[in-house]
């Protein structure tokens, strides 16, 4: 390539057709993806996705219906121990999350079973 911008560019442009083909197996697809610290236009920081360039980061979430991250959490009922739970919903830290099937609450076990029954009961004509 003659520069490092044009070899981001295709590096995007097949990255976003490679991940478009297994989204749209004739299966349930999941695919999981680092975070890292990036900035809004006004300086803000928070997590998003990670990858090389800046054009693909920002466009992936809209091509999936459940963007969600997990968190740590200190658990309430135990002293010094901590919990997991799959965080659905945007906040100020977090601001691709979304469940476009709304049938998974703003924060749940990390349990696919569970999460995938949840979607099946709201939608059961679901293959």
């Amino acid at each position: 390539h003659k520069n490092k911008l044009q070899a981001y560019g295709e590096y995007a442009r097949k990255m976003a057709a490679t991940i478009k083909l297994y989204r749209d197996l004739p299966k349930h697809v999941y695919m999981s993806c680092k975070e890292t610290t990036v900035f809004d236009d006004n300086n803000f920081p928070h997590y998003g996705l990670m990858f090389h360039g800046k054009k693909l980061a920002p466009n992936v979430p809209g091509d999936f219906d459940i963007v969600a991250t997990i968190r740590v959490f200190a658990d309430p009922e135990n002293e010094g121990a901590l919990i997991r739970k799959i965080q659905t919903v945007k906040d100020p830290n977090y601001g691709v999350l979304k469940d476009r099937s709304g049938a998974l609450g703003p924060f749940i076990d990390p349990n696919f079973k569970t999460m995938f029954a949840a979607i099946r009961a709201k939608f059961p004509n679901l293959s």
